[in-house]
């Protein structure tokens, strides 16, 4: 049993490692061409046939067709080498009388004499007479198509056709017709007798075709007659291609962005269009085209809605403004500095007080207080203190003022009395009071406005500067 197996399995593999070149190159290649196939009964066909030994050995070829009608061969097919081609002449006409005026296909049969295989073909043979006017064969053409039938007009139309020639005719002036509606084209096809051809035919769309059903029409046309024809239709889909782009540009404190929507779709189109900005970047917002402030993502936005017709293109400009800002911070800065630097160092401010009153026949008595500072961190020099006191009144000297600088000098003059208070200097931050009283010689009633008291001092720098004080009012009214 177990030698039996072993048998068995031998035969199998030696039978697989005989056969296998056979199977490995069994085929060849066969190329026919028509040199002469429209002939009269008494004439020769002739056919060009090239044979290539595509085998895995030395090879000889024979060709054979009907016993009804004489062939031979300008060449053998003897002792082709592997890989070796050869292109001999096969003629062919009419053994005996048959039918002419019309068309016959012959049949040509090729075989591998050592292979032992062969391949058939047919000859398409017109046979005209001499009795009748000579006629070709009627065109029998199939036509068949493939495309896409919802068209996106950005991609374009494809069309491929399928023709075939159903007889021994070669077409040489055939026209081929493809009428879409929105597109149309003409062009010329051959077509070998009893070919199959595969025709790609494409055409580019208007982006903006408004979407909706169209015919399809082809035609092949021969001599101005039509032999095969079909009508179809396809459809353009809506699109939707709002696109949009974004230039932003910088200037000094402001930044300016330029947002592009263009609709590149054949529809109408709703966008919405964000932009993120805090609050502190929306106070200085502006823009030519209103926005509504909305959140995505936890994050605040800014958002545009625009609708646009197919073609229709928008611009919106944008810009965050901080020079109104820089500005006001500016002007601020420099007030501040202004304050500083060129205010007085010294401040004086003056006060007027009714000590008391006497009868109606009488003066009354006033007191006057000077409040002298000086805010600067320098110590002022030569500081004198002058007061022009009115005629009206009289300075009421006192010998004993405990606290107050006495007079440095009282010069009477015919207008008015100038007095005047020296300070060998001030201290920084130093506060000094004066203080004077003065008796009115006339009775007063109503409202008195004393004059500005007026501050020489020399300063750090050794510039002698000049400060008043304020003018106070002292309202008086009259006793009963």
């Amino acid at each position: 049993m177990k030698v039996s197996s072993k048998l068995l399995i031998f035969s199998l593999l030696f039978t697989l490692v005989l056969f296998t070149p056979v199977f490995a190159a069994s085929t060849f290649d066969v190329t026919i061409d028509p040199i002469n196939k429209d002939i009269y009964p008494d004439e020769y066909a002739e056919f060009s046939i090239t044979i290539n030994n595509t085998l895995d050995s030395r090879e000889t070829f024979t060709v054979t067709s009907t016993n009804t009608w004489i062939y031979n061969l300008d060449e053998k097919f003897v002792n082709l080498e592997v890989n070796e081609s050869v292109t001999s002449t096969f003629y062919i006409k009419p053994k005996g009388v048959i039918p002419a005026g019309k068309g016959y296909n012959l049949p040509l049969e090729i075989g591998a004499v050592l292979k032992g295989t062969s391949k058939n073909f047919y000859l398409p043979v017109y046979l005209k007479s001499y009795d009748v006017e000579y006629k070709e064969y009627v065109p029998s053409l199939n036509l068949y198509s493939e495309y896409i039938e919802n068209v996106d007009p950005n991609e374009g139309f494809k069309l491929k056709l399928r023709l075939r020639n159903r007889n021994a005719l070669d077409i040489t002036n055939m026209k081929v017709v493809v009428d879409g509606e929105i597109f149309y084209k003409e062009f010329q096809e051959t077509l070998l007798p009893q070919q199959e051809k595969s025709i790609q035919v494409n055409f580019d769309l208007d982006p903006y075709q408004e979407p909706g059903q169209h015919p399809l029409d082809v035609k092949l046309i021969i001599n101005n007659r039509t032999y095969a024809s079909l009508t179809e239709s396809y459809n353009i889909k809506q699109v939707s291609n709002v696109q949009v782009s974004q230039e932003k540009s910088r200037e000094f404190l402001r930044t300016l962005y330029a947002i592009n929507v263009v609709n590149n779709g054949n529809i109408r189109s709703t966008k919405s269009i964000e932009m993120q900005k805090n609050w502190i970047e929306r106070i200085f917002l502006r823009a030519d085209s209103e926005y509504e402030v909305s959140s995505s993502d936890g994050k605040a936005v800014v958002k545009w809605t625009v609708e646009l017709d197919p073609k229709e293109e928008l611009t919106i400009t944008i810009s965050n403004n901080y020079r109104v800002l820089f500005a006001i911070i500016l002007v601020i800065i420099i007030i501040i500095y202004l304050y500083y630097n060129l205010r007085s160092e010294v401040v004086v401010k003056k006060k007027a007080t009714v000590l008391h009153k006497k009868s109606i026949e009488g003066v009354s008595r006033i007191k006057i207080k000077l409040f002298i500072k000086n805010r600067t961190s320098k110590k002022l020099h030569d500081v004198e203190v002058r007061e022009k006191v009115s005629k009206l009144t009289d300075l009421v000297e006192e010998k004993h003022s405990l606290g107050s600088l006495r007079p440095s000098k009282v010069i009477k003059g015919k207008k008015a009395t100038l007095v005047k208070w020296n300070l060998e200097h001030l201290e920084p931050y130093e506060e000094r009071i004066i203080t004077y009283k003065l008796e009115s010689k006339l009775k007063l009633v109503g409202s008195v406005q004393f004059p500005r008291t007026i501050i020489k001092f020399k300063n750090l720098d050794g510039k002698i500067c000049r400060t008043g004080s304020n003018k106070p009012t002292l309202s008086l009214s009259k006793k009963l």
